[in-house]
């Protein structure tokens, strides 16, 4: 099962590569970049998901799922707040 789930996904990524290098021309130069972005914050996402799982306990009562979120999302805010007043 999972090499089936490695294979799936190796695929995957290679038809997306090819995908986004073949229509890439003089006009479209940003297209590859955006491809490369959208990757990347997924791969953030999959690390962020994986993480929370991982450090977070099991048994719920033990945290605040509010605070958890609110120190997620404070320093998310503190981080790419700078990024978005250069954009």
């Amino acid at each position: 099962s999972d090499g089936s789930l490695r294979w799936l996904v190796t695929q995957q990524l290679g038809r997306f590569l090819r995908g986004s290098t073949s229509h890439v021309t003089d006009d479209n130069d940003h297209a590859l970049w955006g491809d490369f972005l959208g990757l990347l914050s997924a791969v953030g996402y999959g690390g962020y998901a994986v993480q929370t799982r991982i450090l977070c306990p099991h048994d719920e009562s033990l945290y605040s799922m509010q605070l958890l979120l609110g120190y997620i999302g404070l320093t998310s805010l503190i981080t790419l707040s700078p990024i978005t007043l250069y954009l």
